[in-house]
């Protein structure tokens, strides 16, 4: 998901992004939302399908226009 609004390009950026995962587990793929306002973050999910829990990590980097 992109978020803008009435603003300079400079102020304009990714919120939230949703990535594409596999389940190391069962092996099917789902979509996980990763809120890049966070430089770095790590937590856990669980799969959508076989609910099994998973560790996700996240690094975001700001990006200058």
């Amino acid at each position: 998901m992109e978020l803008r609004v009435n603003a300079p390009a400079r102020y304009i950026a990714l919120i939230e992004i949703i990535e594409p995962i596999q389940c190391p587990y069962c092996g099917q793929m789902f979509d996980l939302a990763v809120d890049t306002s966070v430089a770095s973050q790590r937590f856990t999910t669980d799969c959508e399908i076989c609910c099994r829990p998973m560790r996700s990590l996240s690094n975001a980097s700001r990006v200058k226009f």
